[in-house]
C-alpha cells in the first residue's frame, strides 16, 4: 500500500509540475530548425510575437509570416531553395513599401547580430524581370542597411549590426514598375557575434545572369539631385474622398487618363486630391526629414484639376501646408482656372502635410499640387516687414517678438514673409537700463533694430498706519475730496489709454495677418 501511495504521489506531482510549467515558464521563440542555415542557438525573428506586416491588400494574401503568399501550400523559395523560416511580402503599392516590424528588445544586447537573406519570390518567375525591388533595414526607425536595386534571379545574405535595438524593421520599395515584385526575407535571426560566419555586412547581390537586362539603378546616397520631389518620397499617406475608380492621386490624377493637367498644362510629378467631404479636407503626409536641411525650400503649383473644367465654377477651394503639425501657409479660395505658385521655407522639418478643403459647394473640387518639390533655392536677402512691437521695457520684462516679421527675397525674386520669433533674438539684457540694441539672426543674415529698458519704480509701502480701520490717510475738508476725484480722474483716463491701446493692437494684428495672404 505504502509503494501504491508512494507512486500515485509521484505521478501527481509529475503531473502537476507539467501543468504549472505552462503557465510559470514564458515560451521562447523557436530556435534553429533548418542547422546548414542558422546557426544553433539563434533568435529566429519569424517566430517572435507581435509581428505587424503592412502590405498589399489582395484577395488570397496570407500574413506572410513563415509562409509564402499566395497557394493552397504557400511556400517561400528563392532560386530554388524552399525555405521555412522568414516573411514573404509585397510593397503597398508603387511609392507606399511594405513593413515588416518586430520587438527584439529582449535579444539585441546579446544577439546582436540580424541575418537575412533577400530575393525575389519563385512566384515572380514568369514576370519578375524589369519590376526590381530594394529594401532596407531599419532599428529603432533609424537605416542601418540599404540595399541595391535586385531583380528576379538575384538575392543578397547580409549580417547588420542591431545592438542595443528595440524595434527592427525590414521595408521593401518598388524601384520600377510595380507589378511581380513579391520578396522573401528568409532565415532572418538574431545571433551572437561570435555564432555569426564571415559574412560581411555589406554583402551585395548576388551576380544576376549576364543574359539578362539590367535594372536601372536608383541614384545612390553620394548623387545630390537639384530637386527632390516630394511625391516621390516612400511612405507617403493619402486620405481623399472614396469614390468609384478613384486613383491614389500620386505622380497622377484621380480619374479617366490619369495624367495631372493644370491649366492646359500637363504634370508629371505632384500630387491629385479631392476633399473628403464639405466638411473634412484631404490630407497628403509625407516624411521629408532626410531632405528638408539639405534642401529647405519647398515649391508647388496649386489649382483646380483639368477635369473640374465643365463644373468648377462656383466651387472654390482653400489649401493649407503644415509642418510638423504647425500651419506655415494657407491659400486664399481658388476657382477654375486660377493657380497659385509658392516657395515656403521647411529648413529642418520632419512631417510636411497639405490639406485640401472645400471653401464652397461639395462637388468639382479635384485639385492639383504640381511639381511639388524641394530645392535648395539660395536666399537673396532677408529684410524686416515689421520690427517686434514692443520698444520699451521696465528692467525685469521679458524680451518681446510679437508683431515682428521677417522677408526672405529668394534669388528667383519670389519673396515669402515668416514670424520673428524669441530664438531669433540676441543682445537683450532686461536688467541693465538705457538704449540697448536688438539682433535677429536667420539663416546667416543679421538684422538690428532698437529698444529702450527703463528703471522700474521700487515697490513703495500702500498704507499708513492710522487709527482708521481702512488703513489708509484720510485728511479732512477739500483736500480728502481732491484727492477722491484726482483718483476718479486716474482710473478714466487709464480706462481709456488702456482701450486705445488694445484698438491699436488689435489693428497691426489685422494688418500682419493681410500681409500673409499676399
Amino acid at each position: 500500500m505504502n509503494r501504491k501511495k508512494t507512486g500515485m504521489r509521484t505521478v501527481l506531482m509529475l503531473l502537476t509540475l507539467a501543468i504549472l510549467s505552462v503557465f510559470v515558464f514564458p515560451a521562447v521563440p523557436s530556435r534553429a530548425d533548418e542547422p546548414d542555415a542558422i546557426p544553433e542557438g539563434a533568435i529566429i525573428v519569424s517566430d517572435l510575437p507581435g509581428i505587424t506586416h503592412d502590405l498589399i491588400d489582395s484577395p488570397g494574401i496570407t500574413d506572410g509570416i513563415n509562409q509564402g503568399l499566395v497557394g493552397e501550400d504557400p511556400k517561400m523559395i528563392i532560386n530554388g531553395t524552399e525555405y521555412k523560416k522568414g516573411f514573404c511580402t509585397h510593397p503597398i503599392s508603387a511609392s507606399e513599401p511594405s513593413v515588416i516590424t518586430a520587438d527584439i528588445s529582449q535579444y539585441s544586447d546579446d544577439y546582436s547580430l540580424f541575418h537575412v537573406l533577400a530575393g525575389k519570390d519563385y512566384t515572380t518567375e514568369g514576370g519578375g524581370q524589369g519590376h526590381p525591388f530594394r529594401f532596407e533595414i531599419r532599428a529603432d526607425g533609424e537605416t542601418v542597411y540599404t540595399s541595391e536595386v535586385m531583380d528576379y534571379g538575384q538575392s543578397v545574405d547580409i549580417y547588420v549590426d542591431v545592438k542595443g535595438a528595440g524595434e527592427l524593421s525590414i521595408v521593401c520599395f518598388t524601384a520600377g514598375p510595380f507589378a511581380w515584385l513579391t520578396t522573401d526575407f528568409v532565415n532572418a535571426f538574431l545571433c551572437r557575434p561570435e555564432d555569426a560566419p564571415s559574412v560581411p555586412a555589406t554583402a551585395q547581390p548576388t551576380e544576376k545572369p549576364t543574359d539578362e537586362p539590367e535594372p536601372t539603378e536608383l541614384p545612390g546616397p553620394t548623387e545630390k539631385p537639384e530637386t527632390v520631389f516630394i511625391s516621390d518620397i516612400p511612405g507617403i499617406t493619402h486620405e481623399l474622398i472614396d469614390s468609384a475608380g478613384i486613383t491614389d492621386g500620386i505622380n497622377k490624377a484621380l480619374t479617366g487618363n490619369a495624367k495631372i493637367v493644370l491649366n492646359g498644362r500637363e504634370y508629371a510629378k505632384g500630387f491629385c486630391t479631392h476633399p473628403v467631404s464639405g466638411d473634412q479636407p484631404s490630407e497628403i503626409s509625407v516624411n521629408i526629414g532626410e531632405y528638408s536641411k539639405e534642401y529647405p525650400i519647398l515649391h508647388m503649383i496649386t489649382g483646380k484639376d483639368e477635369s473640374t473644367a465643365g463644373g468648377g465654377a462656383g466651387h472654390p477651394v482653400i489649401y493649407e501646408v503644415l509642418a510638423d503639425g504647425q500651419s506655415i501657409y494657407l491659400s486664399e479660395a481658388l476657382e477654375y482656372g486660377e493657380e497659385e505658385e509658392v516657395y515656403l521655407t521647411v529648413y529642418g522639418v520632419k512631417e510636411l502635410t497639405l490639406l485640401c478643403y472645400a471653401a464652397g459647394p461639395f462637388a468639382w473640387l479635384t485639385t492639383d499640387f504640381a511639381d511639388a518639390y524641394l530645392c535648395a533655392l539660395e536666399i537673396s536677402e532677408i529684410r524686416f516687414a515689421s520690427e517686434p512691437l514692443k520698444k520699451h521695457y521696465l528692467t525685469g520684462e521679458a524680451f518681446s517678438a510679437n508683431g515682428g516679421e521677417l522677408e526672405i527675397v529668394y534669388e528667383n525674386g519670389y519673396s515669402q514673409r515668416i514670424d520673428v520669433t524669441g530664438s531669433m533674438a540676441s543682445g537683450f539684457d532686461p536688467e541693465k537700463t538705457g538704449t540697448q540694441e536688438i539682433t535677429i539672426s536667420y539663416c546667416g543674415a543679421e538684422l538690428k533694430y532698437t529698444v529702450t529698458v527703463e528703471q522700474a519704480p521700487e515697490a513703495t509701502d500702500a498704507a499708513i498706519h492710522t487709527d482708521d480701520p481702512s488703513g489708509v490717510h484720510q485728511t479732512d475738508g477739500p483736500a480728502k475730496d481732491q484727492k477722491k476725484n484726482g483718483s476718479g480722474k486716474g482710473i478714466i483716463i487709464a480706462v481709456i489709454c488702456a482701450a486705445a491701446l488694445t484698438a491699436a493692437v488689435a489693428a497691426a494684428v489685422l494688418i500682419v495677418r493681410k500681409r500673409r495672404k499676399k
